[in-house]
């Protein structure tokens, strides 16, 4: 098998090196893109994986707070008689301003 070379002019040559430069550039930028592209995922696993040990730790220590200290009487802070007397003071407070009115009638009728 024969090899056949075929002559180029000199713009043709100039072109197809300056294509040839071009493709082996973007070659190389991809390249460097990726090589980043790695070193940021790389990065991204370890700062993952130290959030996650700070979380762990985190949650052991609100333990050992909770564990250590004192434990609040929940009778305490729950305000079950307080609703009861709230409806108590709106109805006084209806009823007193019922008798506010019937008052004020009175006076006018009296007029």
């Amino acid at each position: 098998m024969s090899s056949e070379y075929i002559r180029l002019s000199r713009p043709e040559n100039i072109y197809g090196e300056r294509n040839l430069l071009k493709a082996q550039m973007e070659i190389l930028k991809l390249i460097k893109a990726f090589e980043e592209y790695k070193r940021l995922r790389k990065e991204e696993f370890t700062l993952k994986i130290l959030l996650k040990t700070k979380i762990e730790e985190t949650k052991n220590n609100i333990k050992l707070l909770e564990s250590l200290l004192p434990k609040a009487d929940k009778k305490m802070f729950m305000p079950s008689e307080q609703p009861k007397a709230n409806i108590r003071s709106i109805k006084k407070r209806l009823s007193l301003e019922q008798e506010i009115q019937a008052i004020k009638k009175k006076l006018e009728a009296l007029h």
